[in-house]
């Protein structure tokens, strides 16, 4: 063509128009014909304009990936060592494409020749002869040799790429497991066509599916594309391996750097070995996934605007016209209510997904980035302590904290040591960990209601090395000071001249008003390092300790205020104590990374709530369910329609009276969330539909890998299909929540806790597919057809009772020592208009010798106030399974009902802090909410 100019070997100038010709003709022909390579290849080359520069970018832009650009390899039978490969390691790379490779080619030696324009072996253009030495090339078959060399792109650079993409697409076979038929090709498609961006993987994954069955268009739909989506957003460029060099790497190994997940094990008709494969029971199958239909009606339009060259008033009806005749309107309304939603949230992941990444490379920490916040923000109030009117200016806390870093390095701790936090809540609480934090060490924070037993075990199991308590603590340090190691340091902070005083503890206050205030030199720490425990009662046993990196710190506390849409002009309203994630995190963190002034409170109080809103100008209060009902059980006051709140965010609002609470207080917007301090599934209602505790996208639900799966009523235990993989609910059956965990992404990883035993009873293995491992929360949710989840209850030994998670094992090892290890079983029993389960006790008590006064007493010393028993139940004998395990049931379903139980029973009076007889006037009297509990 004249003014043209071959760019490579092979190369054909095309115009714009002429390109559009081709890319036309191509796609039908492509259609007709899926395995007309050529017309595929030539799609490629003419629609790339815009996916084959960026991904040259992502390849100079990574190191493995611009050395490849660099030396231009090449996959070929020629340049491929076979012997050596299959002499590898089985599971290996190399052995695994050899293995490929086999099936898709007729082996043995026939001395083929083939002619093969060479696009990158040079500028002299020479047309080369390739031998091929193992085997010859069966046409119906695949092989490296089968690719196309590239002729319609005008760059000689962009030209290697697309050939290099070429090349390694059986790779992407072998590193997914899918085979060359049909399904397998439509899945690699679809993983392609999220890594790459390239318009022929997309209309590929689109229109392939056309000439599958309706048994594997069901696979395809429910358990593969959605897999292939997740695998090709969470993966890194898969053009940035350097496959050559990595033959003997285990292909389990590979997945797992590149971040791709392990394949589904769904079974299809045929041969069995392949994981697209199936024969056997089936589950029912589940209706036909939406994103499928989405993506084929993408490409529809992509066919009616380019290829028909239809106007914009002629696709759109044309494409409605042809998705109600494909599925009706029930998906069409579900897409119209979620659309907005699904992309707004979807802005938020990937902004703090943005940030999180920024992060880990520049190895920031929270301690770094609260330096710049206090930079930014200097003079502006960051804490107000309510108890003493106390207020900090972000200089004053980055003052203090720097004081908290230099005494406590001068005294020899060092990164990676762990210091135990044991107070109320106040500003100081903050300035501690977050000082302690500056120099790489470890805060547990203790539950300020613990004593005893519990409270030597925190301390203990974290290893600290020092314990720094409020004043207020020091009678429940007294208790355990004896049990304590020598070796550990004892500092209190707090008012001066107390009743009694620990001689071993110093007073930390005089010793840090003499402290330096300068920055402490950094640790060398990072973004997924440590940052302190929180300690949670989990499903059994004592207080675990939950480990808090500093991504999970960010991650929770930035998808909360870009997700509610705060503002860093708010004031929040903080009552929960500090020593919990909702309070320290979802609080504080506010102000530590956004520059948000929070005023804190020791502890709520219902009838100063609205009075402190007003006095400290709060336009965000935080909530626990219980909260609320608290906050309309006080008579009216004027304070509570004068405050400037907009927001309350919390979790655990009823339904019931979620519009009752936003009308009578005025608060136009309730950001209900659901998370634990531990889980990688945390959900939002960032749209504010009552109720929910957050929701999982209808259109594309496999984007965020949570699921609810369903579990037996009566033991709690994942219920599995035929192949072993738990049965995921429909919209509308309650099933416990369950995260995919991914050791590469960040935010889904699971931290765990201390104790490894403990991590390892959350962790389920082939839950969405073969060889996952995913979280398990502990709670039973059910969600509706829009994708809303609605929280339900918490499953096994553990049962919610103000604001706490309670946890019947430990209750159980308590009230049987105080009895002398009489038989107690504790489960939680539901009370008409309140939050939550109460606990109660069966205690086994034939001789009818328990002294009430004397338990109670002791009960006061040895649990906090929500793990006491509201409920008694004195029965002759407690019943056990054949492998003396209680059983709960039958217990939990007759309650506290003396019409049901005719055995002694009692509750908990909290005004005369007293267990009174629990007969029928007074079940009637909690019945009604007259008796508060």
């Amino acid at each position: 063509m004249e003014g043209w100019q071959q760019l490579y070997p092979g190369h054909i100038p095309t115009s714009p128009l002429q390109k559009a010709l081709l890319a036309a003709g191509s796609a039908a022909m492509a259609l007709y014909d899926p395995y007309r390579h050529d017309m595929v290849a030539v799609l490629g080359e003419t629609t790339g304009c815009l996916a084959l520069p960026n991904l040259r970018d992502k390849m100079k832009n990574h190191p493995e990936g611009y050395r490849i650009l660099q030396e231009r390899p090449r996959i070929r039978l020629s340049t491929l060592d076979m012997a050596r490969l299959q002499g590898l390691p089985e599971g290996s790379l190399g052995r695994e494409y050899v293995r490929f490779l086999e099936d898709n080619v007729s082996v043995g030696f026939h001395g083929v020749q083939i002619p093969v324009a060479d696009p990158c072996a040079g500028s002299t253009g020479e047309i080369g002869a390739m031998e091929l030495s193992w085997a010859s090339l069966d046409l119906q078959k695949v092989s490296p040799d089968t690719r196309m060399p590239p002729k319609f792109v005008d760059d000689e650079e962009l030209a290697y790429v697309i050939q290099r993409y070429r090349e390694v697409h059986d790779l992407m076979h072998t590193l997914l497991g899918m085979p060359t038929n049909m399904l397998g090709e439509v899945v690699v498609k679809w993983f392609e066509a999220v890594q790459t961006g390239l318009p022929m993987c997309v209309l590929g994954a689109a229109f392939g599916p056309v000439r599958l069955s309706t048994r594997k268009l069901q696979v395809l739909a429910t358990e593969l594309v959605p897999w292939a989506i997740r695998s090709g957003l969470n993966a890194s460029c898969v053009l940035n391996v350097y496959y050559e060099q990595r033959w003997e790497q285990p292909v389990a190994s590979l997945r797992e750097e590149l971040g791709i997940f392990p394949p589904p094990a769904v079974r299809v008709a045929g041969r069995a070995p392949l994981p697209v494969q199936v024969a056997g029971p089936q589950r029912t199958p589940r209706r036909p996934a939406t994103m499928l239909r989405l993506a084929a009606f993408a490409a529809v339009l992509l066919f009616l605007r380019v290829t028909l060259e239809l106007s914009w008033a002629q696709a759109i009806p044309a494409l409605f016209i042809f998705y109600l005749a494909s599925g009706g309107w029930d998906f069409f309304l579900i897409f119209l209510k979620t659309v907005p939603r699904d992309f707004s949230t979807g802005l938020v992941l990937l902004r703090v997904k943005w940030q999180v990444w920024r992060h880990m490379r520049e190895k920031n920490t929270i301690a770094k980035i609260f330096q710049k916040t206090a930079r930014k923000y200097s003079e502006k109030t960051a804490l107000i302590f309510q108890g003493t009117g106390e207020s900090w200016t972000f200089r004053q806390l980055d003052e203090y904290s720097n004081q908290v870093a230099n005494f406590f390095y001068s005294q020899g701790f060092r990164s990676g040591d762990v210091v135990a936090l044991f107070m109320e809540s106040r500003n100081q609480y903050v300035g501690l960990w977050l000082g302690l934090a500056k120099i790489g060490v470890e805060t547990a924070l203790v539950n300020s209601h613990l004593r005893l037993d519990a409270l030597l075990h925190c301390i203990t199991i974290s290893s600290s090395k020092a314990v720094v308590f409020g004043v207020e603590m020091m009678e429940a340090m007294q208790e355990v000071q004896p049990s304590l190691d020598k070796s550990i340091h004892l500092f209190w902070s707090g008012e001066e001249n107390p009743k009694s005083v620990l001689p071993s503890a110093k007073h930390l206050d005089p010793l840090l008003q003499m402290a330096q205030r300068h920055q402490p030199a950094p640790p060398n720490k990072g973004f997924l390092d440590k940052l302190f425990y929180i300690y949670t009662s989990g499903t059994t046993g004592m207080p675990k300790a939950a480990i808090v990196v500093n991504c999970r710190y960010f991650r929770m506390s930035s998808l909360v205020f870009y997700g509610f849409r705060m503002r860093s002009d708010d004031v929040m309203y903080d009552c929960l104590p500090l020593y919990h994630a909702a309070g320290n995190i979802v609080g504080t963190g506010q102000c530590l990374l956004q520059g948000m002034t929070v005023v804190i409170r020791k502890k709520f109080s219902a009838s100063h709530f609205w009075e402190d809103c007003v006095k400290y100008n709060c336009t965000i209060v935080q909530y626990i369910g219980e909260i609320c009902r608290y906050l309309l059980n006080q008579p009216y006051q004027d304070m509570e329609r004068q405050h400037r709140v907009r927001m309350a965010v919390g979790n655990g609002l009823r339904a019931s009276i979620w519009r009752e609470f936003m009308a009578r207080f005025g608060i136009a917007q309730v950001a209900e969330f659901y998370g634990a301090t531990e889980c990688n599934c945390s959900l939002g209602n960032f749209d504010g539909n009552v109720g929910s505790c957050g929701f999982n996208s209808r259109i594309l639900p496999g984007v965020h890998p949570i699921g609810l799966v369903k579990v037996d009523e009566d033991t709690m235990e994942l219920i599995r299909g035929p192949d072993g993989v738990c049965i995921s609910c429909k919209p509308g059956e309650p099933g416990q929540l369950v995260g995919r965990i991914v050791r590469s992404n960040p935010l889904q990883h699971f931290d765990g806790y201390l104790n490894q035993s403990a991590t390892n009873k959350k962790i389920a293995r082939d839950v969405f597919a073969k060889g996952d491992a995913a979280y398990l929360t502990g709670d039973v949710l059910v969600m509706d057809k829009y994708g809303y989840m609605y929280f339900r209850d918490r499953t096994g030994d553990t049962f919610r009772w103000k604001g706490e998670n309670v946890s019947t094992t430990e209750v159980e090892g308590t009230l049987s020592r105080i009895l002398n290890l009489t038989d107690v079983v504790v489960y939680g029993v539901e009370v008409p208009g309140v939050e939550g389960r109460a606990g109660m006790a069966a205690i086994a008590d034939p001789e009818n010798s328990c002294d009430l006064e004397e338990f109670s007493s002791k009960l006061k010393k040895a649990l906090p106030v929500y793990a006491r028993p509201i409920f008694l139940r004195f029965l002759h004998e407690v019943s056990k399974t054949s492998t003396y395990k209680f059983q709960k049931t039958e217990l939990r379903k007759q309650g506290f009902d003396p019409a049901l139980v005719k055995d002694r029973l009692y509750f908990l009076d909290s005004r005369q802090g007293c267990y009174l007889p629990l007969d029928q006037a007074a079940f009637s009297r909690i019945q009604s909410g007259e008796q508060k509990l």
